[in-house]
């Protein structure tokens, strides 16, 4: 079984491994919270700090 060519599987796990990391108080903040502004601080850092750090390591990646 390859799973490697397969962007189906690649795009779910890497999913996954972001929302997990991104954590439950955060993605339940988001769904009650529709405004960026509204969020906790909380929520703001680890979504700003997510975004940066996989651009980060996208353009690390690249280079």
């Amino acid at each position: 079984m390859s799973y490697v060519d397969d962007p189906i599987i690649n795009i779910t796990i890497t999913l996954l491994i972001i929302l997990g990391g991104i954590g439950f108080t955060v993605l339940s903040d988001i769904r009650y919270k529709k405004s960026f502004r509204k969020l906790s601080l909380h929520s703001k850092i680890m979504i700003v700090g997510t975004i940066v750090t996989n651009l980060i390591a996208w353009h690390l990646y690249l280079f």
